[in-house]
């Protein structure tokens, strides 16, 4: 594996980027959770842009998605404390407050949908803070361990707060990792987009 022209490539522009920009500016000029028309916005945009939506949930043949989202959705995410959790992360920026509200987050899913929603909580907090959240899914989640293994960053060991979910806690941990290894060894400081994009392609290279 030739890390360094990845990690070029990861850096170079993309025809994702506008794309992405447009839900960067829709959470960054519409921060808050109080109307429920933005909230409908941010939580459906992103959950189907990023194939995470919150729709797919158990027990969902008596209920219209439509219904789901407003007499369910809405009002669960504005009655919540998701605004003081997330301006918690902008305050403080720490690892501890970013794996709080996205335990908290992935629990507020959870009580909507009955399932665990990991992805779509990462995804969701990293709009809102692009600088603190790793993008969580199921591709790049072995492209961790493989460039884990590529740079030789050896087994991770760690305590994991039971204020944190686990696999996200840990994902996260080994993406920081990765991040500071190419920092010292090829002087690149990758945010945590340019890292998605990393992982992705080494998802894809696999599954070709």
């Amino acid at each position: 594996m030739n890390i360094k022209s990845l990690i070029k490539k990861a850096l170079a522009k993309s025809e994702w980027d506008f794309a992405n920009s447009i839900l960067y500016n829709l959470c960054e000029n519409y921060r808050e959770h109080k109307s429920d028309e933005i909230i409908l916005a941010k939580i459906w945009i992103i959950g189907r842009s990023y194939a995470a939506a919150i729709e797919r949930r158990k027990n969902s043949e008596d209920d219209i998605n439509d219904d789901f989202y407003i007499e369910k959705v809405v009002p669960k995410i504005r009655e919540s404390n998701i605004d003081t959790f997330i301006n918690q992360c902008m305050k403080t920026r720490q690892r501890e407050d970013a794996l709080i509200a996205h335990k908290k987050l992935t629990d507020l899913f959870f009580e909507l949908t009955d399932l665990n929603k990991r992805s779509l909580a990462s995804k969701y907090l990293h709009f809102h803070m692009r600088d603190k959240f790793y993008i969580y899914d199921s591709r790049v989640v072995s492209s961790v361990g493989i460039l884990s293994r590529e740079l030789k960053l050896g087994n991770l060991t760690a305590e994991i707060s039971i204020n944190y979910d686990e696999a996200y806690a840990i994902f996260y941990l080994k993406c920081e990792r990765i991040v500071n290894k190419i920092k010292s060894e090829y002087g690149i400081q990758l945010t945590c987009r340019q890292l998605d994009n990393l992982l992705i392609q080494i998802a894809n290279d696999k599954l070709r």
